[in-house]
């Protein structure tokens, strides 16, 4: 489910960008290679204008990614995971996320240079949303956002970056394959 995140949106972003990301080179962790080499053998960026991938939980990886970039990047963040079951025992998994397309400002930007950067990054944001949401209409095995999107400003001194922020659910029937764990269960 995370790995399955971290690949859709590791297509949107210039590819050096996505994997700069590998900062260890390799890992005993054998999904490290394989995602590693998922990404070096995708297909151009879709949002090439994007430069950097940042993807994680714990703040202090995400400022040291940031503090070692140049430009705009796609940030990703994700929360908790919600599971309902009814009476039949159908189980829906939704996960809320959110996707961030950002830029580093300098210390001397004046008000100007902020709002046009604030206009760039909303585009940018824009034109990502809309590959998720053909994607969510077209492919009918990938629903990676909801109906419903929550765009609001992102303003972050810690990383001396401002941009734009979308939050979405994104939903599937059991997505955590919580049947085919119980089959197994004795």
């Amino acid at each position: 489910m995370i790995l399955e995140y971290l690949k859709y949106f590791s297509r949107f972003p210039a590819r050096d960008g996505v994997l700069d990301m590998f900062i260890n080179g390799s890992s005993e962790l054998y999904e490290y290679e394989e995602l590693k080499g998922y990404i070096a053998g995708m297909s151009e960026p879709l949002v090439p204008d994007i430069s950097n991938f940042v993807f994680g939980q714990r703040f202090e990886d995400v400022k040291r990614r940031v503090d070692a970039l140049i430009g705009t990047y796609l940030f990703c963040d994700f929360g908790e995971i919600q599971s309902s079951q009814d009476n039949i025992g159908s189980i829906e998994d939704t996960h809320k996320r959110a996707v961030t397309v950002a830029v580093k400002l300098g210390n001397k930007s004046d008000m100007v240079e902020v709002a046009i950067q604030s206009d760039r990054t909303l585009k940018l944001l824009n034109e990502v949303r809309a590959y998720m949401m053909y994607d969510s209409r077209y492919m009918s095995w990938l629903k990676p956002i909801s109906d419903n999107q929550t765009i609001v400003p992102f303003v972050s001194p810690e990383l001396s970056s401002i941009g734009w922020s979308m939050s979405f659910v994104a939903s599937a029937p059991d997505w955590m394959n919580v049947k085919e764990i119980m089959k197994h269960i004795t």
